[in-house]
C-alpha cells in the first residue's frame, strides 16, 4: 500500500526558497496558523543563514497576528539583519514596531521609526512605509488633522511604490484617519478601496482589519446587520480568531452588536470569546472590550463598572495613546447618572479634561459626559442636540446621548425627559436596536407605543402564531424554521417584555392594546 505524503512532508522535500515562499503565501492569505505550523516544520531543516533570517521574519509576523507578542519579539530578535534583503529589513522595522507598541506604547514605536529613517537612504519603499507609520502614530495620539494629511501622503506614496502589503495597510490607515476626523463619506470610500485591493491582491492579513473598520463605521451609523456581517467576515478571513489582535476586536464588537440587538446570551458569549483572546496576550482592542463589558454591566453596581472602566483607561494611557479613550465618553455619561461616589466622579472628570477630541462627535460626547458629571442639565441638553446635528452617520451616538439626557431630566424632575426619551426611542426603532429600546422602555415606560417597535419582523410572525395557539413545532413548520430558532425568537420576546410563558405574553399584549 502506497502512502501519499502529507502537504508538509511534500514541502520538506522542496528547496528552502520555495518553502519560504509558500509560508509567505499562507500569511498573505490570512492562514496564520498554517503558516506557523509550516514554520515549525522548517525550523530544524533550514541552516542557510539568509533563509533562516527570512524564516524568523515570517514567524515573527505570524506570531504577532496570532496575538502572541513575546514570541513575535523573540523571533525578530533572532534575525541577522545582514542576511535580509533591503525590503525585508524594512518589513522587520514595521512589524517590530507593532510588537513594541503592544509592549511599550508609542514611545517604543518612535524608536523603531527613527532607526528605520536613519537607514532609509532615499529608498522609496522605506519612505512610503515611514509615512504610513507616522500617520498611524498621529492616529493613536488623536492628532486628527495631522493624521489625515499624513495618511493621504502615505497612501499616495504606497500606490506609487506599488507594493501589495503597503497599499493594503495604507488604505486601512487612511480609512481610520477619515473615520476619526468624522469624514464618514471619505472613510467609506477609502474602506471600499481597501477591501477591493485586498481581495484582488490576495493579501489576507489586511482584509480582516479592513472589515473590522467597516464594522465600526456601520455600528456608529446604526446599521447593525451590516456591522455584524463585517465582523463575521473578519472572523472568517482570520484563521486564529480565537486568539489574537483580531479576536479581541471582532468579538468585542460582536458583543456590542448583539447587546444592542437584544440578544443577551450571544452578547455574553462573544464577550467571553473576546476575553479569551485577550488572555492570549493581544494588547489591542482593550477599548472595545471595555465598552462591550460596560454595556452588559448596566444593571450591576455602577461604581464597580466605573472602576473597571478606569482600570482599562489607565492601562491605555500607560501605553502612550490618547485616541482610544474617546470611545469611553458616552459610557461615562451613562454611568455618571448613577454614580454617587465623589472620588470616582472627580477621576472621570480629570481624565475627560485631559482628552483632546479630534472631531465634533467625540467632542460632543466628551462635553456631555463632563456636563452630566457636574450635574449641568442645560449644557447636557445643548450638547446632545449638537450630536444630532452631526448627521445620520452618528445616529447611534445621538440616540445614546438622548437616553442620558432623558435620565438626567428625570432626576431633575424636568418635563423634557419625555421628548428626549421619545427621540431616542424613534432612533432605536429605526436602527432595530431592540436591546437599547427594551432598556429605554423599562426606564421610561410612558413612551411605549405598544408591541410593534420592540419586535423584529421574524419575532412578530412567531408571536402571531403563538397567539393563535400553535406550539413551537407547528410554528417551525409553518415558518420554515428549526424548532431551536423558534425557541430562540420566543426567548428574546419573553425577555423583552419581562414575561416567562405564552400565557403571560398573551396577557401582556392584550393589556398593551387597551
Amino acid at each position: 500500500m502506497t502512502v501519499t505524503p502529507g502537504p508538509l512532508n511534500q514541502l520538506a522535500e522542496r528547496q528552502p526558497a520555495a518553502q519560504l515562499q509558500t509560508m509567505r503565501d499562507l500569511l498573505h492569505s490570512g492562514l496564520i496558523a498554517r503558516a506557523i505550523e509550516l514554520g515549525k516544520e522548517l525550523r530544524d531543516r533550514i541552516d542557510d543563514p539568509s533563509s533562516l533570517a527570512t524564516l524568523h521574519l515570517l514567524m515573527g509576523r505570524a506570531e504577532l497576528f496570532n496575538g502572541r507578542l513575546a514570541p513575535a519579539v523573540q523571533q525578530f530578535r533572532m534575525i541577522d539583519h545582514g542576511e535580509l534583503s533591503p525590503k525585508d529589513r524594512l518589513l522587520i522595522g514595521m512589524w517590530e514596531a507593532f510588537s513594541r507598541y503592544g509592549a511599550g506604547g508609542l514611545d517604543a514605536v518612535e524608536d523603531v521609526v527613527r532607526e528605520v529613517e536613519a537607514n532609509a537612504n532615499g529608498d522609496a519603499l522605506t519612505l512610503a512605509s515611514l509615512a504610513g507609520m507616522r500617520a498611524w502614530m498621529s492616529l493613536e495620539r488623536g492628532s486628527t488633522s495631522e493624521c489625515v494629511e499624513q495618511a493621504i501622503v502615505a497612501n499616495r506614496m504606497a500606490l506609487e511604490v506599488g507594493t501589495t502589503e503597503l497599499i493594503s495597510l495604507s488604505w486601512l490607515v487612511l480609512t481610520l484617519a477619515h473615520f476619526m476626523a468624522a469624514q464618514t463619506t471619505l472613510a467609506l470610500k477609502a474602506n471600499g478601496a481597501g477591501i477591493e485591493h485586498a481581495k484582488q491582491s490576495g493579501y489576507g492579513v489586511a482584509l480582516p482589519l479592513i472589515h473590522l473598520v467597516s464594522c465600526e463605521l456601520d455600528l456608529i451609523r446604526g446599521r447593525l446587520s451590516h456591522a455584524k456581517h463585517h465582523a463575521l467576515q473578519a472572523i472568517e478571513r482570520s484563521e486564529p480568531i480565537s486568539g489574537g489582535l483580531i479576536g479581541v476586536w471582532a468579538h468585542g464588537l460582536l458583543s456590542q452588536i448583539a447587546d444592542r440587538g437584544g440578544d443577551d446570551d450571544a452578547a455574553r458569549d462573544f464577550l467571553l470569546s473576546s476575553e479569551r483572546a485577550l488572555l492570549r496576550g493581544a494588547p489591542l482592542g482593550w477599548g472595545h472590550l471595555a465598552v462591550a463589558r460596560l454595556r452588559l454591566d448596566r444593571h450591576e453596581d455602577p461604581e464597580r463598572a466605573a472602576q473597571r472602566l478606569l482600570d482599562v483607561w489607565h492601562h491605555i494611557n500607560d501605553q502612550g495613546t490618547s485616541v482610544h479613550p474617546n470611545m469611553f465618553a458616552l459610557s461615562v455619561a451613562s454611568l455618571a447618572t448613577r454614580l454617587v461616589h465623589p472620588a470616582t466622579r472627580s477621576e472621570f472628570t480629570k481624565l475627560l479634561n485631559e482628552l483632546a477630541p479630534g472631531n465634533p462627535p467625540d467632542y460632543a460626547a466628551n462635553a456631555l459626559a463632563r456636563a452630566v458629571l457636574s450635574n449641568d442639565l442645560d449644557t447636557a441638553i445643548e450638547v446632545a442636540e449638537s450630536l444630532e446635528r452631526c448627521g445620520d452617520a452618528f445616529s447611534m451616538k445621538a440616540a445614546d446621548a438622548f437616553v442620558v439626557v432623558a435620565d438626567l431630566c428625570e432626576q431633575h424632575g424636568d418635563r423634557r425627559a419625555r421628548s428626549f426619551a421619545v427621540a431616542a426611542r424613534d432612533l432605536y426603532e429605526k436602527m432595530a436596536a431592540h436591546g437599547d429600546l427594551r432598556r429605554l422602555l423599562h426606564a421610561h415606560p410612558y413612551i411605549s407605543k405598544g408591541t410593534e417597535p420592540v419586535l423584529s419582523a421574524a419575532e412578530r410572525r412567531v408571536v402571531a402564531l403563538v397567539l393563535e395557539g400553535h406550539n413551537n413545532a407547528s410554528i417551525a413548520t409553518q415558518l420554515f424554521l428549526s424548532v431551536k430558532t423558534v425557541e430562540s425568537h420566543l426567548g428574546r420576546v419573553y425577555r423583552r417584555f419581562g414575561v416567562k410563558s405564552r400565557t403571560q405574553l398573551a396577557s401582556h399584549l392584550r393589556e398593551a392594546k387597551r
